[in-house]
């Protein structure tokens, strides 16, 4: 995920998969079970690991959905 803000908090909860999420300059590596919490207006990007990552991302509002209408599909791998 590309670094960015959102105008509204946001929550991902990790299902399957790890990675690296840098909030605000800070960075956390993230697995199965990790709940990470991204205030309004926090600068984020996320690395993803070795593995897709599988999260339920929950927004405050329904604004910053609409960055990934953006975004390009990859497709998925055979």
């Amino acid at each position: 995920m590309p670094e960015h803000r959102d105008p509204t908090e946001e929550y991902i909860h990790i299902l399957s998969g790890a990675g690296k999420f840098t909030i605000d300059g800070q960075s956390h590596e993230v697995g199965p079970g990790t709940t990470i919490y991204m205030p309004p207006g926090a600068l984020v990007s996320f690395e993803n690991g070795a593995e897709p990552l599988v999260a339920i991302q929950v927004f405050a509002g329904p604004e910053p959905a609409a960055k990934y209408d953006a975004w390009e599909k990859v497709p998925a791998s055979p």
